[in-house]
């Protein structure tokens, strides 16, 4: 299994839009407080124009972030989130950054509850990367952290164990 690890905190993801989640009630996820403090609270402010529930959308420009824009994507009730909604987050966002036309994005969605195992197929030709935007995840043999991502090449599946409560992304890859 061939590994690459870099670290991409939201605030700091030079890119044309970072994608963070937003539960309903105005409940910041973990990468989403990071935005908003280094915004100074401008990212709160914002979500009065969101109603948080799973796949809604809000793009912002905020300061102090180095992403051109941020997309805010509903997540529904933190303790209903899941894979199905999960799903429709990322679908909303992949609809949203494909209506903008961007070029690149920091996508910031998932939870792994302390203890959750998931385990993903790989199919034949296909890649996957797993981006760990907070807590602490078991990807085979390797710890990854907050701000930590793995390419995962050649491989017939990839498991994730959650050491405690984590928000992750797994990508599959041409």
């Amino acid at each position: 299994m061939e590994f690459s690890i870099k670290e991409l905190s939201p605030e700091k993801a030079k890119t044309g839009c970072v994608v963070v989640g937003v539960y309903q009630e105005h409940e910041l996820t973990a990468p989403a407080r990071r935005l908003d403090q280094a915004a100074k609270g401008k990212l709160r402010q914002a979500l009065r124009d969101l109603s948080g529930k799973t796949g809604s959308t809000l793009l912002a420009r905020l300061p102090g972030i180095a992403a051109e824009r941020v997309l805010l994507v509903g997540l529904g009730e933190r303790r209903e989130f899941a894979e199905p909604a999960y799903r429709d987050a990322v679908r909303a966002a992949a609809n949203a950054l494909r209506d903008l036309g961007a070029k690149d994005a920091a996508l910031y969605l998932g939870r792994l509850d302390s203890g959750q195992r998931l385990v993903r197929p790989i199919d034949p030709g296909r890649h996957a990367w797993v981006q760990v935007a907070t807590g602490t995840v078991d990807l085979a043999e390797r710890t990854l952290r907050a701000g930590d991502g793995a390419a995962v090449s050649g491989e017939r599946s990839l498991t994730l164990v959650g050491r405690d409560d984590a928000e992750v992304l797994v990508f599959d890859l041409k």
